[in-house]
């Protein structure tokens, strides 16, 4: 293939273009804030499960002490009842006896019942405010991992922005080139990543930094400036130019 010098020459900006596009590339998929976002996103559902499961160990407190409460009250409605008995002075003393003891059999019941009800209480008291707590470490990952997702779309709209104006510039830059020039550069890209054309200096070409055998330099030193020439051992565009020691 035949191509101008200056042909030639300008692939270099092509690549340069293009280097610097998956160097934006690169960025973007390595933004610091990737990481921490990812971070917060894996502790989230811990902390919500963590508040999740304290929510349910108070519900079933708060359901015993509703039990013992109501258990507590039938104690009471039951005393208030034999107290009327007995005070109302018309049973027998066999039948006031029988309410006496019952009397202090429900008395003791009933401090059992509230001494049980404290130590719930007591728990639920302890468990609430460790939900509390995981309720606003929950709230304090959610806050942090959206002030974190904002500054990646930020970080990553501002990469883009960069990126579209590379990739115009390039476009503008390739409409200038001959067609079959720039097919070529393309195919080498995708064949060997990166770019599809490196500057040879000092006999060495740019690309794989692998210095050409002499057998290479004579043949490039012999070919006529608008031949297109590729590098032996990267198989990318070599540009010739008065720094290629040639």
């Amino acid at each position: 293939m035949k191509a101008a010098p200056q042909d030639q020459l300008r692939l270099l900006d092509v690549a340069a273009l293009d280097t610097r596009v998956t160097q934006l590339d690169h960025k973007a998929k390595t933004l610091p804030e990737r990481a921490r976002l990812a971070e917060l996103n894996a502790a989230l559902p811990t902390a919500a499960d963590a508040a999740a499961l304290l929510g349910a160990q108070l519900v079933d407190l708060e359901r015993e002490i509703a039990r013992i409460e109501t258990e507590i009250e039938q104690v009471r409605t039951r005393v208030s009842k034999d107290q009327a008995l007995r005070d109302g002075g018309s049973a027998t003393a066999q039948v006031l006896e029988s309410v006496q003891h019952e009397l202090e059999t429900l008395a003791r019941r009933q401090g059992e019942l509230e001494e049980a009800e404290l130590v719930v209480l007591e728990q639920a008291e302890e468990i609430s405010s460790k939900r509390s707590a995981a309720l606003a470490a929950e709230a304090e990952i959610a806050t942090a991992r959206d002030e974190v997702q904002a500054l990646l779309n930020a970080a990553v709209a501002d990469i883009n922005a960069t990126k579209s104006t590379l990739v115009d510039e390039r476009a503008q830059l390739v409409s200038g080139l001959p067609s079959d020039l720039v097919t070529l550069y393309d195919k080498v890209r995708a064949d060997v990543g990166g770019v599809g054309a490196a500057l040879l200096q000092h006999r060495r070409c740019q690309g794989c930094q692998m210095e050409l055998t002499p057998t290479e330099i004579n043949r490039l030193r012999t070919a006529d400036p608008d031949e297109v020439q590729r590098c032996e051992e990267c198989r990318r565009i070599l540009v010739r130019t008065s720094e290629s020691g040639l």
